[in-house]
């Protein structure tokens, strides 16, 4: 190869916005699938936090014991509408407060979509007149597991991510 071959060669152009591409793609791309798993995480929370919002209303004035934890996790599920297979993937746990101590200071238990039977983490009848605490966590699948905050976000063995919500609240008292 000759002088003038190489000064054409340093010379030509032709794929230089192919190669800025080839750099700049993956990193924008990444970015806009950040985003769009961010979103769509914000939103699994938000209906998450209001379908627990309505449970509670339902829990604070029911005075049967009727409200298992299986009922409960029904109530959410009918109002969480992003979360899929939602009855086996929410864990509800519903504690009464009495004291500064029975507060948990355990993270709530979430489900192992892998484990043979769902947790069973505690779950206390409402009492009238009493101060309740409800933790539901949410197990999930990240929309893209292998890029962006998909990639980054904590998850467990089974590559899904926990939502979780709370809610503290007094039971109506006794007539």
């Amino acid at each position: 190869m000759g002088r003038t071959s190489c000064r054409r060669f340093a010379r030509e152009t032709s794929g230089a916005s192919a190669l800025e591409f080839a750099i700049i793609a993956p990193l924008f791309f990444a970015i806009l699938f950040s985003v769009a798993e961010a979103g769509w995480m914000m939103t699994r929370a938000i209906l998450l936090d209001r379908a627990l919002d309505l449970a509670v209303r339902e829990l604070r004035v029911d005075s049967s014991d009727s409200l298992t934890a299986d009922a409960v996790r029904r109530l959410i599920c009918d109002e969480a509408m992003v979360i899929p297979n939602c009855a086996r993937s929410i864990a509800v746990e519903l504690s009464r407060i009495q004291s500064d101590a029975d507060f948990p200071s355990a993270s709530p238990t979430c489900v192992d979509r892998n484990a043979g039977s769902a947790p069973s983490p505690q779950f206390y009848g409402s009492a009238r007149a009493t101060i309740m605490l409800i933790r539901v966590c949410a197990t999930a699948t990240p929309l893209t597991p292998l890029l962006g905050m998909g990639l980054n976000m904590h998850k467990d063995g089974n590559d899904d991510y926990n939502l979780v919500s709370s809610s503290a609240f007094m039971t109506e008292p006794g007539t």
